[in-house]
């Protein structure tokens, strides 16, 4: 390891020359505010981590690569810490900052991988790698006794410290065969990369651990690494010494996990091991979400200690009383208002070392919007509820509604969560399909989907009489509120594709479709997902086959399976009750039939010369970071050919023709010119690959055999799998289930503003962090509203991002001269059923929202509470400028006591 740190006080000259430097350009990759968070990390970094905060969508990943190349170019060691999914963003952020590094270390098999013998060339060990990329669930082993590989190297490094150390070896050693070559290999390699410094962190870690705990010396046990048992921590901290010792640790999303016990946390104070002045850089847009109390949470996980903490906590919590107090009495009381302006200066002074935030306030499309409007800044965006009033129902949902509220009264939490929860989710859809599978229970909360807000739902659990005969009428009750439900229900498997609230939303999201919107749908439960995603795309169907408009839908004939993920055969019944009586699926598969013949018609000219065209525009200018596109063109070219000659056009040839057909899209694709065809191979490649993969020699580059090889391994199976699909993608969903290559394919079509799918349904544990979705898209509807106010500011940040949709269509309209009421907002649609708890749902999130708003936004009263009255408007812009500010450059957009001015 020949890394030697030449400190803080380097890394902060670095910031500052970098930050003059992007001045200095006319197209700086780094804009003001990033620069001057830049300069702000600089100062802070001297004495201790940071939390970047900056609202979602501004640009904190930019800000951080900047950080860790000053942090390696000062021969420093960076750890950078990232939930699943975003490796190939962060790769692709990194490469843009001019630094490659490899692939995100997912698991244990990755991280032994490193020193493997047959490797050639033998990649570096990760200790001597300057930057390493670590998913946050690396620590989420399952080390079964019989994978010995799994947990054999803390005991193998006992073995090769021992005799390095001149002691005796351990006596079960002889008797054991080598438990692995990678391990063998890993743990000689670490023991000789720890120097001879006993103060070294490595070297103390190793005595510590050798010591003291005593079962490392006895015979190999796959037991005692179980969860919680002895040697579970000691071999956490044997595969962080393989990892290296770091200068900079970069945690990204770093609200998640809060947990003790999480994996992230297990990280970041376990394994990740940190050099003596090594500082922290915290990446999240909320802190705090749910309760002032988790800043103590994201202070600690930047590093500071308990006794800072504490001193912190006051100002911390006197500000979220004196918000509480100012919300109430702000109108009438200046001594609210005084004590409200008093806490924000303590709070902000308490925080500022460790926090920098920038908001909205900065973005230039939305300072373009309040300067035009003369409103608020905040009114970018337009949050407008898709109401189903219980009133207004049929009579079977109204007896529905009625009897899940009544068996949720009657039965007893203990007896039956199931029963119990039922008012809690009936309005969402969750739970309907288990009605009718089951007699006497809903579904209970899948715990893939759900994280820990499930415990704030409020369910009350109410003290009854013992005794067995009241036991037996409770259970006479329940049983008889379930029969009434599923009267009123009788439909089977289709009640999904009638429930009042997912009608509202197929309407609601038809309306943005039509005017050529797409729509980002977020919601938490996987069967009213699924619904909504079938009959929205059955729907699209009927339209296509009917209407007359000669839209082409890509499907030959109606799937007959029946299985709950794959319904599609009972929600084109369903939209043809809706949009088309008189059919029947005979009549449906024969209408596709004849237009899918029409369209492969179509793919077969696209296909005639796309091999030429590619070549075309592969042969003109096209920038270096294509280098690895074009190479794997030639290949496909060269297959193409050969295929051609032997055999006709086989192979991979129809695959990437109907993906570039689609990329494209098909109202395009037949006059696309050579250069739009080799920009969307460029995209294809970056989608279904990460950015070295299939470079086997480690050079940066593919070479012909490479290519060939990454064809024939990875690509064909995965094309196999998502352009084969004899279905339309009108709708797609991504959820738990859906494998990474998937969600890249559809991440890239969603973005695109010409190609499927249109809308884009996202489990909201998936979905609402980190992935870009704005590029083609301004309109998110909120199917499963949240609890937490944090996530919902994660999947609106989904689409209000730096250079999105909606700031292109503004400046448009600016420049075009639209009247202020008139300009393109970002559009916030959440789905809320009337009379269940659904609306009490709702109630509750805009309350936290609020609070949420306060601690980050600066808006303490929203600007629509004074709306009219100028002497409150006043009162509202006066907090505004008190509340406590983080931002770097010392903005505050000021407030307009008078909108018409």
């Amino acid at each position: 390891m020949n890394h030697h740190f030449r400190g803080w006080g380097e890394v902060g000259d670095r910031l500052r020359q970098k930050a003059a430097r992007e001045a200095a350009q006319d197209s700086p990759w780094l804009n003001q505010g990033q620069r001057d968070s830049l300069l702000a990390s600089a100062e802070r970094l001297e004495n201790n981590g940071i939390i970047l905060a900056d609202e979602v969508g501004m640009g904190k990943t930019r800000i951080a690569v900047a950080v860790i190349n000053a942090v390696a170019e000062s021969g420093g060691r960076v750890a950078v810490l990232i939930p699943p999914g975003l490796g190939s963003q962060w790769d692709q952020e990194l490469r843009t900052g001019g630094r490659q590094v490899h692939p995100v270390l997912r698991n244990l098999w990755s991280y032994f991988e490193a020193w493997a013998p047959e490797a050639s060339p033998s990649p570096p060990p990760w200790f001597d790698r300057d930057v390493v990329l670590v998913s946050h669930l690396f620590s989420n082993w399952r080390l079964e006794e019989n994978s010995t590989w799994r947990w054999a190297l803390l005991q193998t490094l006992y073995y090769f410290w021992r005799r390095r150390r001149g002691g005796r070896f351990p006596k079960w050693h002889k008797s054991e065969a080598p438990l692995h070559k990678r391990v063998d290999a890993a743990a000689q390699s670490i023991v000789d990369m720890v120097p001879e410094d006993k103060s070294h962190v490595s070297f103390r870690l190793l005595e510590e651990m050798f010591t003291t705990i005593p079962e490392i010396r006895t015979p190999p046990d796959g037991a005692l690494y179980a969860r919680h048992k002895p040697l579970r921590e000691p071999l956490e901290r044997a595969v962080g010494l393989g990892l290296g010792v770091f200068d900079l640790v970069v945690i990204d999303e770093a609200h998640k996990s809060r947990g003790d016990d999480s994996g992230l946390t297990r990280l970041t104070e376990t394994m990740i091991l940190h050099a003596p002045e090594a500082r922290r850089l915290a990446l999240t847009a909320t802190p705090v979400e749910m309760d002032v109390s988790q800043w103590m949470h994201s202070l600690q996980r930047i590093g500071v200690d308990q006794g800072r903490r504490d001193a912190i906590r006051p100002a911390v919590q006197n500000f979220a009383q004196a918000t509480r107090d100012v919300r109430k009495h702000w109108q009438y009381s200046a001594l609210h208002r005084e004590r409200f302006a008093a806490a924000s200066r303590t709070y902000r002074e308490a925080l500022s070392p460790y926090l920098l935030r920038r908001d909205k306030r900065e973005d230039d499309a939305v300072e373009l919007f309040a300067d035009t409007t003369r409103g608020p800044y905040d009114a970018y965006r337009a949050l407008s509820e898709i109401s189903i009033d219980v009133v207004g129902l049929p009579a079977g949902w109204k007896r529905a509604v009625c009897a899940a509220e009544s068996l949720s009264a009657a039965v007893s939490l203990a007896e039956d969560s199931g029963q119990k929860r039922l008012r809690l989710t009936f309005g969402n859809g969750h739970g309907l399909s288990s009605i009718i599978d089951t007699a006497s229970r809903c579904e209970v909360l899948d715990k893939q989907q759900i994280d820990h807000e499930g415990a704030h739902e409020g369910v009350a659990h109410l003290e009854e009489p013992a005794g067995e005969a009241h036991r037996m009428k409770r259970r006479q009750r329940a049983s008889w509120w379930m029969d009434i439900m599923r009267s009123a229900l009788a439909e089977g498997e289709r009640v999904l594709f009638r429930h009042p609230a997912i009608l509202a939303a197929v309407e609601e999201i038809e309306k943005h479709t039509r005017q050529g919107e797409k729509v980002l749908v977020f919601g938490r439960y996987t069967r009213p997902m699924q619904a909504l995603v079938h009959l929205l795309n059955a729907r699209e169907m009927i339209r296509c086959i009917s209407g007359g408009e000669g839209r082409y839908w890509p499907q030959s004939k109606v799937r007959k399976s029946l299985t709950a993920e794959d319904d599609e055969l009972q929600a084109v019944r369903a939209a043809l009750a809706q949009l088309r009586p008189g059919w029947d699926i005979p009549d449906v598969d024969q209408a596709l039939k004849l237009q899918f013949h029409g369209r492969t018609r179509q793919l077969k000219a696209f296909r005639k010369d796309l091999v030429a065209k590619l070549e075309d525009g592969f042969s003109r200018a096209v920038p270096g970071s294509h280098d690895r596109a074009k190479t794997m063109c030639e290949d496909f070219i060269r297959s193409v050919r050969e295929a051609a000659a032997k055999e006709g056009v086989r192979g991979l040839f129809p695959l990437v023709s109907r993906a570039l057909f689609e990329l494209i899209g098909p109202e395009k694709a037949l006059s696309a010119s050579p250069q739009d065809l080799a920009g969307a191979f460029c995209t294809f490649i970056d989608v279904v690959t990460d950015k070295d993969e299939g470079d086997l020699n480690g050079d940066n580059s593919l070479d012909a055999e490479e290519a060939r090889s990454l064809w024939s391994a990875v690509l064909k199976k995965m094309l196999g799998a998502e352009f084969r699909k004899s279905q339309g993608r009108f709708a797609c969903l991504m959820y738990g289930q859906t494998d990474w290559a998937t969600r890249r394919v559809i991440q890239a079509g969603f973005n695109s503003p010409d190609s499927s799918p249109r809308v884009l349904i996202a489990q909201s544990v998936v979905g609402r962090e980190g992935l870009n979705l704005h590029q083609a898209c301004r309109v998110v509807v909120l199917l499963h509203p949240e609890w937490n106010p944090g996530v919902v500011e994660q999947q609106i940040g989904r689409v209000d991002r730096v250079g999105s949709m909606w700031s292109a269509l503004l400046k448009q309209a600016v420049v075009s001269g639209v009247q202020p009421g008139e300009l393109p907002r970002i559009l916030v649609k959440p789905v809320i059923f009337k009379g269940t708890y659904d609306e009490h749902n709702w109630n509750v999130l805009q309350e936290r929202w609020q609070d949420l708003r306060a601690q980050l936004h600066g808006v303490v009263i929203p600007h629509e509470h004074a709306a009219g009255d100028r002497e409150a408007m006043a009162i509202v812009d006066e907090l505004a400028q008190a509340a406590p500010s983080f931002s770097p450059s010392g903005k505050r957009t000021q407030g307009r006591a008078d909108p018409g001015a």
